[in-house]
């Protein structure tokens, strides 16, 4: 995964970090239990599940923009998540 950060055009932040240590099984376990106590109900299957299919995804398409964050003002901000 890939977070990107770019401010007026040049790249401010570039943070590279594994999918498998991001969307893995004790993620979706402390997720969901996070969740839980929000009132939000998604199981710990659902989040593997959920997780399984974006890394198989992400994996046949490398440029795949889970979320893109644009702020337009004085500063143009642009953040952009990559699932690769």
């Amino acid at each position: 995964m890939q977070i990107i950060l770019r401010e007026n055009g040049k790249k401010r932040l570039r943070l590279r970090l594994p999918n498998a240590l991001l969307l893995n099984g004790p993620s979706a376990l402390l997720l969901s239990k996070r969740l839980k106590k929000e009132g939000v109900s998604l199981s710990y299957k659902q989040l593997r599940i959920l997780f399984r299919k974006t890394r198989k995804y992400a994996s046949t398409h490398p440029e795949w923009k889970l979320i893109e964050v644009q702020k337009k003002n004085e500063q143009g901000t642009e953040i952009t998540i990559f699932v690769s």
